[in-house]
């Protein structure tokens, strides 16, 4: 939901395509643009985060997002 609108999409899963290193790498442009100030991603930082998340079969929804430690 993006301004009161709903939107019915599906991203494609990135778990088997992309190496810790290249995850990082994206989520650090990511987090770097639009006025953003927030650090690099480590790769260890997404190592963890999928060894902490290996056994979940459902897509993140945005409030788990926001609740998110990292």
């Amino acid at each position: 939901k993006v301004k009161g609108v709903e939107y019915n999409g599906v991203m494609t899963p990135w778990g088997a395509m992309f190496d810790d290193v290249q995850v990082a790498a994206v989520s650090t442009y990511i987090r770097s643009q639009w006025g953003n100030a927030a650090g690099p991603v480590s790769p260890d930082l997404v190592k963890r985060v999928r060894a902490a998340s290996a056994s979940r079969t459902t897509m993140w929804t945005w409030t788990e997002l926001q609740k998110a430690p990292f």
